[in-house]
């Protein structure tokens, strides 16, 4: 009996561990999530092409944000205006905009 709660005892220690860290990888995610998306923004804002596209393709996918087609548009549209040929591409597939046929 006493090996069976020794047992016990140390598989519900390792899944508390197990699930401290989980939850501590999930926080730092997100904090993560939130400076990369704040960061995008700001140089997208200050007119960096790349991070424009970032940010497009962020609330495209709901990706550190809620999923927003129309402001993913508004930023493809920066972008592409800005000369990103993927923008353009993106505007062309998603939103058919721009296509050349």
């Amino acid at each position: 009996m006493d090996g069976n709660v020794t047992k016990l005892v140390k598989a519900t220690a390792l899944v508390l561990i197990i699930g401290i860290f989980v939850y501590g990888a999930y926080l730092i995610k997100g904090m993560v999530g939130d400076n990369e998306f704040q960061t995008t923004m700001n140089s997208a804002i200050k007119g960096d092409v790349d991070s424009q596209l970032r940010l497009a393709i962020f609330y495209d996918q709901g990706r550190y944000t809620k999923t927003s087609r129309k402001t993913a548009q508004e930023w493809f549209e920066i972008a592409a205006r800005n000369g990103s040929e993927v923008a353009k591409d993106m505007l062309c597939i998603n939103y058919r905009i721009g296509c050349d046929q």
